[in-house]
């Protein structure tokens, strides 16, 4: 594994309306989010169904603090333009299938 990368969960926290609200936004994220997708920061989430908040994990590479998660909340469009009133960051220990089973094999 990668030592220069680390895992998390970035969770985001909506604005009440967030529906109505997120119409004249929608292309701005989903642009900036293509980007972060696109090169394999952000390789899964989407927005709670309840319409709260939203969930991505976040492969942050260590040399690059664009790809950290706080930077990625803080320069969202919609944490700019207020839609986002709050956002948690949790590292966690990402393990591969193949770990899985060598963890298993090893007890």
């Amino acid at each position: 594994m990668d030592n220069d990368l680390v895992h998390y969960m970035l969770i985001y926290n909506y604005c009440d309306d967030m529906a109505n609200k997120r119409i004249p936004l929608n292309k701005a994220h989903w642009t900036y989010q293509l980007k972060y997708r696109e090169t394999g920061v952000l390789f899964e989430g989407g927005p709670f169904t309840d319409g709260t908040g939203a969930i991505f994990i976040v492969k942050h590479n260590k040399k690059d603090k664009t790809t950290h998660p706080e930077y990625i909340a803080k320069n969202d469009p919609f944490y700019l333009n207020n839609l986002i009133t709050g956002y948690q960051i949790k590292e966690y220990n990402f393990t591969t299938l193949d770990m899985l089973k060598s963890k298993i094999a090893n007890c």
